[in-house]
């Protein structure tokens, strides 16, 4: 039987403290794909960033596309 550990991923963006516990995973990329799929966070070079965070971009850009 494989044994499950817990991770917790802290979002990168600057202010916000949101966190995530992602349970029964192998390692911290097995943690960062469920996290994706799961909860909507965006897990790339950058960082762990959380589902809020990618609507504060999206409406970041669009406000500057329109200045």
């Amino acid at each position: 039987m494989a044994i499950g550990y817990a991770h917790t991923l802290y979002c990168d963006r600057h202010g916000c403290r949101t966190k995530q516990t992602v349970e029964g995973t192998r390692d911290a990329a097995h943690a960062r794909r469920l996290a994706r799929m799961r909860h909507g966070w965006q897990c790339d070079d950058a960082g762990d960033f959380c589902a809020n965070d990618r609507a504060a971009r999206a409406t970041r850009d669009s406000k500057g596309a329109t200045q």
